[in-house]
């Protein structure tokens, strides 16, 4: 029978895809980052969320992280733009402080 004979090797096929789904992929490696480079500079929001996740732990230590990171999105959509001016102005010092480390990036040298 021709049916069977396909059946036959259509089976073997499945087998292999099943076991290829149940091995767990691998990420790929990165790259190791030089010592000699600083780290980039946090974001206002980073400022924020680092301050914020601090004080939450404290009152709430049992909060997992992902309600605590909800919990400190909707305060940071919530403030105005006075609320926030502390925290920009130190990503901006952080950042100029980088800058004078690190050199001008290449969309500025660009300019």
């Amino acid at each position: 029978n021709v049916e069977e004979a396909g059946a036959k090797e259509e089976a073997p096929k499945k087998a292999k895809k099943e076991a290829e789904k149940k091995e767990p992929k691998k990420a790929p490696k990165k790259q190791k980052e030089d010592d000699g480079v600083p780290k980039k500079p946090p974001t206002s929001w980073t400022l924020f969320n680092l301050e914020q996740r601090e004080k939450l732990k404290e009152s709430e230590p049992d909060m997992k992280q992902s309600e605590m990171l909800k919990v400190i999105g909707f305060k940071w959509k919530e403030m105005g733009e006075e609320d926030k001016k502390p925290y920009q102005e130190e990503a901006e010092r952080l950042k100029a402080e980088y800058r004078q480390l690190v050199g001008p990036s290449e969309k500025e040298k660009k300019e």
